[in-house]
């Protein structure tokens, strides 16, 4: 499955090039009003106007480089509305997409108010509650209500803007978000006044350059003043999770070198520690001694040290790797088995290491060790 976003930047385009051509016209029938207003709509959505707390009408109107007559007419005659009413929309859809958002849980109603471009708490419950005939609690209660995906087919929504909608059908779900963030409620409508410019189209694996091209063309033919710009949701996916690739080669690279240093280190101390009993070696081989019940001999205080050491290493590391999975909530399980299996891939590790010089001490004619006495 490739998934491609496609980006109408209506703001940029409209703003630089629309501008005196467009917006500035005097409105001369209905049917121009009402595109002009469209327009509107997708460049306050498109640049987040809405966000700033202290807006006007003047404000607004030197953002969008037009005179606040024109700006003011636009509103009234397009929209059918007044600046307030067009502003606080834009507002309370954001509230109400922030709700949806399961990122957002821990925020309060207030918090994402301000963060949506209220400025008063009291602004905020009268107009949510005109928009939407509801108060923002009673909102966000209802979102909770989980209805089964079997019987979402043919129902009907409304939205926060009292319009209703026949579902015409379920998608399965799908990461649009980072894994970091669970994956919330998504609703695709035709309705241009819900556009901001971004459209989400499935292709079929091994035609990207063909259908590229039909959607190039398609889209000039409907937006010509638009530039066409979009990006694959893999490769999004992928710079979103640099860090992490970044990381995980980090931490393999420090792990090897973590791993020999530490067998040149225990090699060092088991060629010491052979040293040392040499000769005791040499006596137990004359009473009869096996090779193997020498080299167990000699591995047996650097096993007792390794087992302390994953005593105290395997609950470090099981915490450290339980606080870094809980960002994401989808996630998979700690079993048992992972820290038993790198447990035992370290102790053969250092059964080798060791191994070198026991087998070499051990196989040794005994005769060589005890000659000076």
């Amino acid at each position: 499955m490739v998934t491609i976003v496609l980006i109408a930047m209506a703001a940029e385009a409209l703003l630089k090039q629309d501008t005196d051509r467009q917006l500035t016209k005097p409105i001369s029938d209905r049917s121009d009003a009402r595109e002009k207003g469209r327009r509107l709509k997708e460049i306050v959505a498109a640049s987040r106007f809405y966000e700033d707390t202290e807006l006007t009408l003047a404000t607004l109107a030197l953002k969008l480089h037009i005179h606040p007559h024109d700006l003011s007419r636009m509103i009234n005659q397009g929209l059918e509305k007044n600046f307030n009413d067009f502003i606080n929309e834009f507002r309370v859809r954001e509230i109400a997409r922030k709700m949806r958002d399961p990122a957002n849980d821990r925020l309060t109603l207030l918090g994402i108010a301000y963060d949506s471009g209220f400025n008063s708490e009291r602004t905020f419950h009268r107009v949510f509650k005109e928009i939407t005939n509801k108060t923002p609690l009673e909102y966000k209660n209802k979102l909770r209500k989980k209805l089964p995906i079997d019987k979402l087919a043919t129902q009907q929504i409304k939205t926060f803007d009292g319009k209703t909608y026949t579902v015409a059908g379920v998608v399965k779900n799908y990461h649009y978000k980072p894994l970091t963030e669970k994956i919330g409620p998504q609703f695709f409508t035709m309705d241009t006044a819900n556009s901001y410019g971004m459209v989400y189209i499935k292709i079929k694996p091994g035609t990207e350059k063909a259908s590229l091209q039909y959607i190039a063309k398609t889209f000039k033919r409907l937006f010509p003043m638009n530039p066409f710009i979009y990006a694959f949701k893999q490769e999004q996916n992928e710079q979103s999770y640099a860090t992490e690739a970044r990381w995980k080669q980090i931490i393999l690279f420090s792990a090897v070198l973590t791993i020999f240093i530490s067998c040149i280190g225990l090699f060092g101390l088991s060629v010491l520690a052979v040293e040392k009993r040499v000769k005791e070696i040499g006596v137990r081989k004359v009473l009869g001694a096996s090779v193997s019940s020498i080299v167990t001999m000699l591995s047996v205080d650097f096993l007792k040290l390794i087992f302390i050491s994953l005593a105290i290493s395997v609950p470090f590391a099981w915490i450290a790797t339980s606080q870094w999975l809980q960002h994401y909530p989808y996630r998979i399980l700690l079993g048992w088995w992972l820290f038993v299996l790198g447990g035992a891939l370290v102790i053969i590790i250092a059964l080798v290491t060791i191994s070198f010089q026991s087998i070499k001490v051990a196989v040794t004619n005994p005769v060589k060790s005890l000659r000076s006495e």
